[in-house]
């Protein structure tokens, strides 16, 4: 790569901020206890939602944070090691409701999983599989690197 090009790269995306966590889903999409794990955010199962996860922006501490804006959500789904995958379950992950930078500004996203053979219709992830989500975010106005 370009060395001219490397030192602007900073600069295209002003206060990029890369946030990921991954969990492992357990019967009916619930997030295995023992797998858990988030690098400036949180991951829950979200209540009442078939194939819903709210994603939490967290400060160093823990308590709940923001950024001035979503750019976008990187999620793949890694399959149990056996188990045979199906239309059925959740492969496809759609981003709702972001409220990073936006909407109720409490640092939140929805990550929703759906189903591919009936029109998209919300489900839950197959039991055993991994989840990676990735978010890319601006934390900061005018400040590079």
């Amino acid at each position: 790569m370009n060395r001219v090009f490397r030192s602007d790269m900073s600069t295209l995306v002003p206060g990029l901020r890369i946030l990921s966590a991954n969990f492992t889903t357990t019967t009916s999409g619930a997030i295995s206890g023992t797998t858990a794990t988030g690098f400036g955010m949180t991951v829950v199962k979200t209540a009442s939602k078939t194939g819903r996860y709210t994603c939490q922006l967290v400060n160093q501490d823990g308590s709940a944070a923001d950024a001035l804006a979503f750019i976008g959500a990187i999620v793949n789904v890694v399959g149990p090691d056996d188990a045979a995958l199906t239309t059925t379950k959740g492969l496809v992950a759609v981003v709702r409701d972001i409220d990073i930078g936006a909407g109720a500004q409490d640092g939140t996203v929805e990550i929703q999983f759906v189903q591919t053979n009936a029109g998209n219709a919300d489900t839950e992830v197959q039991d055993g599989a991994s989840v990676y989500i990735t978010l890319l975010l601006r934390d900061r106005d005018g400040v590079t690197g």
